[in-house]
């Protein structure tokens, strides 16, 4: 148990050393975001604001668009989002349209050495419409 305690604590570590560190229960944080189209160019910009409870996410968003006509989905604009952090597997997932059944953005990420990085997905009932990568930057 202890040696397993030992790796749990050393993910924590790297994840925090990675320019990314998921925050303590009740804290509040705010990233810098940018979402590229699948051909690399960046599309939307913005910030998320994010409160901690436990290794669930709640928060808001603030984003524009950089590319007009971009197919990008509902990520522009202003909205809530409500994620959770993956301790063990070392991911981060968010649904920047809680509450929605159709029309979603969906975004999963990695800790890196500049923050997040990932993938995003303008999800449809009738399955994926457009993708791309993502980064999400520690700004406070």
């Amino acid at each position: 148990m202890r040696a397993l305690s030992l790796i749990v604590g050393t993910l924590v570590l790297a994840a925090c050393e990675g320019g990314f560190a998921p925050p303590n229960d009740g804290e509040e944080q705010t990233w810098e975001y940018t979402a590229y189209s699948a051909a690399g160019t960046a599309v939307v910009t913005g910030t998320f604001h994010v409160i901690a409870d436990g290794r669930d996410f709640k928060g808001t968003w603030s984003t524009h668009l950089l590319q007009p006509n971009a197919d990008v989905g509902p990520q522009v604009g202003t909205g809530t989002l409500r994620g959770s952090w993956d301790i063990e597997g070392q991911t981060i997932g968010l649904d920047m349209n809680p509450g929605w059944a159709d029309n979603n953005v969906f975004l999963t990420g990695t800790p890196g050495d500049d923050g997040l990085r990932g993938t995003w997905s303008h999800s449809t009932i009738a399955g994926p419409r457009a993708r791309g990568d993502f980064v999400a930057r520690r700004t406070d």
